[in-house]
């Protein structure tokens, strides 16, 4: 059986340095599986993973430095709804992200690139 491994982009919006998603997090998303069998949960890798990969012109040169300000505050489960917010930071390349929904953030952060 085949799995997914990115969320579904229900809706994506551009703006001035920033973009927006609405995304599904798909049941069958190969990272579930193992993490953990019981109670799967999506990894912070990947939620740094698909900030990378959905930053699209936003992204900087250069080589990935280092994460700041990094927040995982409630898990990300099979079938979530949320939104994901980048941006890029102001004051040095890199990104800044959040993933929520109506009730609460899920995760934060900022990826920091090498100058």
């Amino acid at each position: 059986m085949a799995h997914s491994q990115s969320p579904v982009i229900l809706e994506q919006r551009a703006r001035p340095g920033r973009v927006e998603y609405a995304l599904d997090i798909p049941t069958d998303l190969v990272f579930f599986c193992g993490h953990f069998p019981a109670h799967p949960i999506l990894p912070g890798v990947v939620q740094i993973k698909w900030v990378l990969e959905l930053a699209g012109s936003l992204r900087p040169a250069g080589a990935f430095a280092k994460l700041e300000r990094l927040k995982f505050t409630r898990p990300i489960l099979p079938a979530a709804r949320l939104s994901l917010h980048i941006g890029a930071l102001r004051d040095r390349p890199g990104l800044r992200f959040c993933y929520f929904d109506e009730r609460s953030r899920y995760s934060a952060g900022h990826i920091v690139f090498a100058e």
